[in-house]
Formats: structure tokens, C-alpha cells, sequence
């Protein structure tokens, strides 16, 4: 191919400080051939140059590779500045008293000013919450059904953490823990919405628990959890089909608790046991499903849809914040790490959304939380999890707090003051 004669323009567009340096790039105009040079704009000189196409190809990729590298370096550099002028050497490791701006927008309702209309409404509903408290009490937790729901399992094994653990896997044997202490120290019904067709419900006291897809959605037929979303959904209408078969009495008086377990794969400075309570104003009213696997289960049929009210969110909510404190104390007592900060929450954020997890947002038990026993991506949780007996502190504290939850006078432990 014999070399062809064209005009390219070369000039730089300076940087712009943006957040970050923009690089400078190098801009190639390729222009058709003309018969004599013309003026381009901005008093550009072109510069006439004999090459192939193929040097046309290499010069493209080469200005490609220039701009990506000048890209990284802008970022060293604006990341050098702030550790320059801002005494900083780790922005992950922020020392306390350090003051950082944050858009009100992004921060949490009870983190605003007290005159913010966002801070007002959340205080507000705190208050209406905090009315309902549990009352009813239970000796040995007689006549109490106990709802459990390991996280994952079958071939969704959830997160995965350092070591290669698998959350379904230690979520289930916490769940194994809790149903033998139930049934063989109290009196409550137990209720699971999965099983290890294997296994059945053995508890494992082995450090690393070696992952298999056995578990399997206790629904009519079972689901071996192909899909998390539907999974999800399909725990709803389970625990919804559960709680319909639970004598009227029990239902009444609040003598039904629903926990999902679950471990979090969150940023590895985290560490220990957060707890989610369903927020009465991001829950939403109903859930109906339908087609597939959905008109092929019979839990589905016979609950659907979901319907709930405001003022029954309202009621579910201060029953979970009342039994996850009940939990945080037992966690305590037994020594289970709990997060250091906001424990207790009512969303899930992620970027700027919030919202619910599905198997808490749409349940229509009252009482009702998720609990997310760590972190896979922290090593000091992955170690604690691996210790059987710090898995078997957790089923006790869990048990404890419900002892206690049921065994108050007037929202009050029986006995104190």
C-alpha cells in the first residue's frame, strides 16, 4: 500500500481542576486531502506529513494510551495534595476530631440539624414508634413460635470472604445452634425455612465449613434458590403461609418472632453484628407475584398478595427496635462483637439509595429482623466465625434476648426497676 499524504492538526487542550486534574491530551484531526493547505481555526498551523494508515492506527492508540496514563497520574496527584495540605497519609484511616464537609443531602435524617424538616420527621417518627413495646410474656417462651430463616444457601451461597467462606454456610449452622437450644431448653415452636437435604439440621463444630448447594427453600415444591431475588420473594410468601398457620392467639399477642441471618460483605475496617429493623416509611404496602415459579407454589397462591398498613408498619417497627435492643444486650453478654456505631438500623444504604431488605420489607410478621452476624471482608470477624463456640455464643445470645423480651412486665425485665 503505497503511503498517502494527509493533514494533521496538533494541538493541546490545557488541563481544567475539576475534583480532579483533567489530563492533557493530545488531539489528532485527520483531514481529508485538499489541493492546498488551508488556515484552520484559532491560528492552528497544519503540519503536512506523509505516513501509512497503519502509522494512522499507531498514533490513535498511542493518543489513547496517553490520555489513560496522564489520567492515572492526575489522580496520584490530587490523592498527594490532600495528603500534602491535608496531613493525611491513609483517607481510609481518618483520625477522630478530623473535620470533613458532607452534603446535607447524603447525610443520615438523625445526623442533620435539629431544624432540618428531614431530622423533624425522623425524631417524629421515633416517638410514634417507640410506643410499641412488646408486653406479653411467655415463661420458657411457652406458646412462642420462632421463625428462622438462614440467608442464601443452595446454589446462591451469598457472600463470599476472606478464606473462601461462604455466608450461607455459617448462617445456617447459627440457625442449626438456635433451633436444638429452643427445643431443648424451652418451650417455643421453631420454625426454619430451609434445609440441608444432607444434613438436615446437625450442627458442625469444625472451623472452616465446607460449602455445598444442599439447602434447599422449605416451599411447596422447594426451591433450591436459583435465583436471590426470587428466593427473596418467595420467603415472604413462606414466612406469610407460616405465620397464617399459627394459632389466632399466639398472632395476637405478639408471640411470633421472624430473624433472617445473614453475614455482611461490607469495607474491611467493619466488624461485628449489625441488626436491621424494617423503617414503617420505605416498607412497602403490599407484594403479589405471579406467573412461573410463583403460580407453581402453593405459598404463593394462598397468600398473595401481601397487604399491609401504615399504622400496622408503624406497630411492626417498634416491636423489631424493641426485641434488637433486647439482642444488642444479649450480644454484650455473651461477649458477640457488635458493630461500634448504629447498630440498630431501619434501611440499608447503598450509594443514594435505601431501602428494606425484601425478606423483612414485605413480611407480615410483626416482630422481625435481619441480622447480619459480621463481616466476610474483616479478618477478626472471619476468625470469630470460624470458632465454633463464638457461633454457639451467638445462638445463645440470641436465645437470651428472647427470654428476656418475653419474661418484661410493662416493656420492663421482670424483677428491675
Amino acid at each position: 500500500m503505497e503511503p498517502k499524504e494527509i493533514q494533521i492538526a496538533f494541538f493541546l487542550v490545557p488541563p481544567i481542576f475539576m475534583g480532579i486534574v483533567s489530563p492533557i491530551k493530545i488531539k489528532l484531526i485527520i483531514l481529508k486531502r485538499v489541493p492546498r493547505i488551508k488556515p484552520l481555526p484559532n491560528g492552528l498551523r497544519p503540519v503536512k506529513i506523509r505516513t501509512s494508515p497503519a502509522a494512522i492506527a499507531v498514533i490513535i492508540a498511542a493518543e489513547q494510551y496517553f490520555f489513560w496514563v496522564c489520567l492515572i497520574v492526575s489522580i496520584i496527584l490530587v490523592r498527594l495534595f490532600i495528603f500534602i495540605f491535608a496531613g493525611l497519609r491513609n483517607l481510609k484511616n481518618l483520625p477522630v476530631g478530623f473535620e470533613v464537609k458532607i452534603p446535607h443531602e447524603l447525610l443520615l435524617a438523625r445526623y442533620l440539624p435539629k431544624e432540618d424538616k428531614r431530622r423533624k420527621e425522623y425524631e417524629e417518627k421515633l416517638k410514634t414508634v417507640s410506643k410499641f413495646r412488646n408486653v406479653s410474656r411467655a415463661r420458657d417462651l411457652d406458646g412462642v413460635h420462632v421463625i428462622l430463616d438462614p440467608g442464601h444457601g443452595g446454589r446462591d451461597p451469598g457472600a463470599v470472604g476472606r478464606w473462601g467462606m461462604r455466608e450461607d454456610e455459617y448462617a445456617y449452622d447459627i440457625v442449626c445452634r438456635i433451633r436444638r437450644i429452643l427445643l431443648s431448653e424451652t418451650r417455643a415452636k421453631v420454625h426454619i425455612t430451609t434445609r440441608d437435604r444432607k444434613t438436615g439440621y446437625s450442627v458442625r463444630n469444625k472451623k472452616q465449613l465446607r460449602p455445598d448447594a444442599n439447602e434447599v427453600l422449605l416451599t411447596t415444591p422447594k426451591y433450591a434458590n436459583t435465583n436471590a431475588k426470587v428466593s427473596a420473594n418467595l420467603r415472604c410468601f413462606l414466612a406469610a403461609s407460616i405465620y397464617k398457620s399459627i394459632p389466632l392467639s399466639a398472632r395476637n399477642n405478639n408471640q411470633v418472632v421472624f430473624t433472617s441471618f445473614h453475614a455482611d460483605s461490607l469495607y474491611a475496617a467493619l466488624n461485628g453484628a449489625t441488626i436491621y429493623v424494617p423503617d414503617a416509611y420505605l416498607s412497602r404496602r403490599s407484594l403479589n407475584r405471579t406467573g412461573g415459579i410463583y403460580d407453581r407454589t402453593r405459598e404463593v397462591r394462598a397468600c398473595r398478595p401481601i397487604k399491609t398498613t401504615y399504622s400496622k408498619r408503624i406497630r411492626s417497627e417498634g416491636y423489631s427496635r424493641d426485641f434488637a435492643k433486647e439482642l444488642i444486650r444479649g450480644f454484650k453478654k455473651h461477649k458477640v462483637a457488635v458493630l461500634s456505631f448504629n447498630a440498630i438500623r431501619d434501611h440499608v444504604t447503598r450509594g443514594r439509595r435505601e431501602y428494606v431488605p425484601a425478606v423483612i420489607r414485605y413480611n407480615p410478621v410483626p416482630t422481625k429482623l435481619l441480622l447480619e452476624v459480621g463481616n466476610l471482608q474483616n479478618r477478626r470477624d472471619c476468625r470469630r466465625l470460624m470458632n465454633y463456640t463464638y457461633r454457639e455464643a451467638i445462638a445463645r445470645a440470641y436465645v437470651d434476648a428472647l427470654k428476656r423480651y418475653y419474661s418484661r412486665r410493662n416493656g420492663q425485665i421482670a424483677g428491675s426497676r
